[in-house]
């Protein structure tokens, strides 16, 4: 009887240890999984936000190029040397006649 009732209780221990390691490697796992998706979070709102730069720095160019306001060559020049920081593409800055 005795010996019987320790080893239900070990049986039990055991199993609420295999439970609680259980438990703690679900949330492991779902703690990576949170850092990883927090990670890619982040990521994706910086790609967004770099993309907005570069829309509101597209737009602007094109306004800019179709205004008669920067008819002068060296204004237009000195812009899009300014807009270059946030629009990294090749832009032809000198003796392009598009400008």
């Amino acid at each position: 009887m005795f010996v019987s009732k320790v080893k239900e209780t070990e049986a039990e221990l055991k199993e609420e240890r295999e439970l609680h390691e259980r438990f703690e490697m679900l949330k492991r796992a779902h703690l990576e999984e949170k850092m990883n998706l927090e990670e890619k979070r982040r990521d994706l709102e910086e790609e967004k936000n770099s993309f907005t730069v570069k829309r509101v720095a597209a737009e602007t160019l094109q306004t800019l190029q179709g205004s008669s306001s920067f008819k002068k060559d060296k204004e237009k020049k000195t812009y899009l040397l300014l807009l270059l920081p946030f629009f990294p593409i090749s832009v032809p800055i000198s003796g392009s006649p598009h400008l």
